[in-house]
């Protein structure tokens, strides 16, 4: 092998290292830069669905309070009397209040009054059998109902998961004994 061949060989092979080394360098450090930078952005747009979701989660326990500590609601829950139910159980409501079931559940535990609304179809719809199973007086939604506090969250149901609120049903003045849960 003559010398000017040894030269393009060895000048081709250091090329060719160099090249190899500034890729395998680069390759590391773009990586981990992006890779950094992608995680910074999970996080972030994890922490702004949990966010939303706390949001939503007191929005519906805010209405569900309103509801709950309401003269009307706790005269209901003694006489169950009709003309409640015709003036606030209406499609407007579950429009308006943006909310799929309400369900007034006595001390025991039993559903007294009950709707779930379809917003696609804009029909009432049955209350879905995964929610009705977890309503018991034992369970973890009746959990705070005697210490006349609020319980809210999400539940996983085979329907779905659920954003829920539970309130003790007392009247406008937060006395008088709980009538039941909301």
């Amino acid at each position: 092998m003559s010398l000017f061949r040894k030269t393009i060989f060895i000048i081709v092979a250091m090329l060719g290292f160099a090249c190899l080394l500034f890729f395998l360098n680069s390759r590391y450090i773009l990586m981990n830069s992006f890779t950094g930078l992608e995680q910074q952005y999970v996080q972030l747009d994890v922490s702004r669905v949990l966010s939303a979701l706390d949001d939503e989660i007191t929005a519906i326990a805010r209405i569900n309070a309103d509801w709950a500590n309401w003269n009307d609601s706790y005269r209901f829950m003694k006489d169950h009397n009709e003309d409640f139910i015709s003036s606030n159980m209406g499609e407007w409501t579950f429009n308006a209040l943006r909310l799929d079931i309400i369900l007034f559940l006595n001390t025991s535990g039993q559903i007294v009054l009950g709707k779930a609304y379809d917003y696609s179809t804009g029909e009432e719809q049955s209350i879905p059998t995964g929610l009705t199973s977890h309503i018991t007086p034992s369970s973890l939604i009746f959990k705070n109902i005697s210490k006349q506090e609020p319980t809210m969250g999400t539940i996983k149901l085979p329907e779905g998961t659920m954003l829920i609120s539970v309130c003790p049903i007392m009247d406008s003045q937060l006395q008088g004994p709980v009538r039941g849960a909301l």
